[in-house]
C-alpha cells in the first residue's frame, strides 16, 4: 500500500478540501496514476479509513537518514561498581 499522502504531496493534517484540491492537482500534474490518486482520495475522504491508513504508516520511512547515537551506559562522575547495594536496602 502506497502512503496516500506522497502521493497526494499533503500532510497529514490536511482538510477534506485540501485532500479534494491535492487530488484535482495530482491530476493534472500527472503526478500518479488516476486510479492511485482515486484509492488515495477514497483512504483519506473518511474518518475511520483515514485513521487506519495513518497506522499502517510507516514511522520511520527513511531509515537510512538516521544518524546513530552512541550508546553510553556508565556515568562519567559516578562509578557504578563502588556503590554499596545493602546500604540503600530497604527490606
Amino acid at each position: 500500500m502506497k502512503n496516500p499522502y506522497q502521493l497526494l504531496g499533503i500532510s497529514q493534517d490536511a482538510t477534506k478540501a485540501e485532500v479534494l484540491k491535492a487530488f484535482n492537482m495530482s491530476l493534472l500534474k500527472r503526478r500518479c496514476t488516476p486510479h492511485e490518486a482515486a484509492v488515495a482520495r477514497a483512504q483519506l475522504s473518511k474518518a475511520d479509513s483515514r485513521l487506519a491508513s495513518d497506522f499502517m504508516l510507516p514511522v520511520f520511512p527513511d531509515t537510512d537518514k538516521i544518524e546513530l547515537v552512541e550508546q553510553t551506559t556508565k556515568s562519567k562522575d559516578i562509578d557504578i561498581d563502588s556503590i554499596d547495594a545493602n546500604k540503600y536496602n530497604s527490606l
